[in-house]
């Protein structure tokens, strides 16, 4: 109708909701999203990234490395990588990889054992600093150090990393130098023995009454020359131990008239010191061993804890059986081994050091011959120690026989 103004309204049946969203909230949540979906591509991108940059490096690391690297499938016992080294070591694609473990017989000659990949690493999970042997590319075997680490991989099956270092020039090396060794001492050790003993006829006066002056010089110079021949013994003597060319001569031994003689050889050594051995229970037991060498291995630890004793003390030899093992031991009073030397005591020219220099002369030698003699009778060498209250070294063998009775074993004590 003309003039008239009219409202059209419209509406869902069940009505307009009660709080409607507001747009700006929308708007948040949208912008919300986003951001975290932004945010989401970037770390991924970024985490990829720095994956494959890994994976370069890794890579570069792989086929650069000086060492023989190669990863093993330990079920089939096949090769699924190596590295340039490890084929010039093996040869190229070495498909599988055989170790060797040099042992020697009775004779001192060389045993040669085969031994796989994941027999290697069937008792450990890890192995590291092994010393072993390799066939190469032309069927000659060669001296490699083994590390090796075994995996489970996501899928479950296990996988080997081997790391395998050719030490043949390492080898021969050592195997001149100790050629070098043994021909210096050998050229060395008959002149000594001449010298020597001129030298001892002259300080006992068997050539005629020397000058006082003279006399002092002449046992200085005994002295060191006896020394020097101590030297020349022990660098020939570890020279045989480790080429496994020193002989035995293996027989039953009473263990406590071993330890009586060697402490009545040692007894003005100990004087000298003014250290005094005292011999303790010592039981009636008899043990196959080499008498020499086992007295030996036993004046080493005797002089080595006469010479670290202080003045007017005590060095106690003793006996103790656990089983059918006896063991020797020989305790002093001094200042005991530092901690952190106790790893380094049977190796080769290891000398413990107090304020900065080397307390005692010696070789550095002997506890090393001690080991490879015992080793070679097949016993053991130890000790025990707490610092600033001694060191108990101690000699291992098994009995013979087992003895009828204790009480009637068991031998007093004694003192030289």
């Amino acid at each position: 109708m003309h003039g008239t103004s009219w409202h059209l309204l419209a509406q869902p049946k069940a009505g307009w909701p009660d709080q409607p969203p507001q747009p700006w909230l929308l708007r948040g949540i949208l912008a919300l999203l986003v951001l975290l979906v932004t945010s989401a591509t970037f770390w991924l991108t970024r985490l990829l990234l720095k994956d494959r940059q890994m994976q370069q490096w890794f890579s570069a690391l792989f086929e650069l490395a000086p060492v023989g690297i190669a990863l093993f499938d330990a079920e089939n016992n096949k090769l699924l990588q190596a590295n340039p080294s490890l084929k010039s070591i093996l040869g190229d694609h070495p498909r599988s990889l055989a170790f060797f473990n040099r042992t020697f017989d009775e004779h001192g000659d060389p045993i040669i054992e085969f031994e796989g990949v994941t027999q290697t690493l069937a008792r450990s999970e890890k192995l590291t600093g092994r010393q072993s042997l390799v066939k190469d590319s032309t069927g000659s075997l060669k001296p490699i150090m083994l590390h090796g680490l075994k995996l489970i991989t996501t899928d479950g099956k296990p996988v080997v990393w081997l790391i395998v270092e050719d030490v043949s020039a390492q080898k021969n090396a050592e195997r001149l130098k100790n050629q070098f060794t043994s021909t210096v001492s050998h050229k060395l050790r008959t002149p000594l023995t001449s010298i020597s003993g001129a030298l001892g006829l002259l300080a006992n006066e068997a050539a005629g009454t020397l000058p006082d002056s003279a006399l002092r010089l002449t046992r200085i110079a005994h002295r060191n020359s006896e020394q020097l021949t101590y030297l020349v013994n022990d660098l020939l003597d570890i020279e045989k131990l480790i080429a496994g060319k020193m002989t035995l001569e293996m027989k039953t031994l009473q263990v406590s008239d071993v330890v009586r003689e060697c402490v009545e050889n040692i007894g003005n050594y100990a004087s000298e010191h003014q250290v005094t051995v005292d011999i303790r229970q010592l039981a009636g037991v008899k043990v196959t061993a080499d008498k020499r060498r086992l007295m030996q291995a036993l004046n080493n630890l005797l002089s080595n804890a006469i010479k670290f004793s202080p003045e007017h003390s005590d060095v106690h030899v003793y006996t103790e059986r656990e089983g059918r093992k006896v063991r020797i031991l020989v305790q002093d009073f001094g200042k005991g081994i530092p901690p952190e030397f106790e790893s380094l005591v049977f190796e080769k020219f290891a000398q413990a050091e107090t304020d900065g220099r080397y307390s005692k002369a010696g070789t550095g030698l002997g506890l090393a011959i001690t080991r490879e003699l015992m080793l070679k009778m097949h016993g053991a060498v130890g000790f025990i120690s707490r610092p600033g209250h001694g060191a108990t070294f101690w000699l291992e063998l098994t009995e013979v026989e087992q003895t009828t009775s204790a009480s009637s074993d068991d031998e007093g004590p004694g003192k030289t």
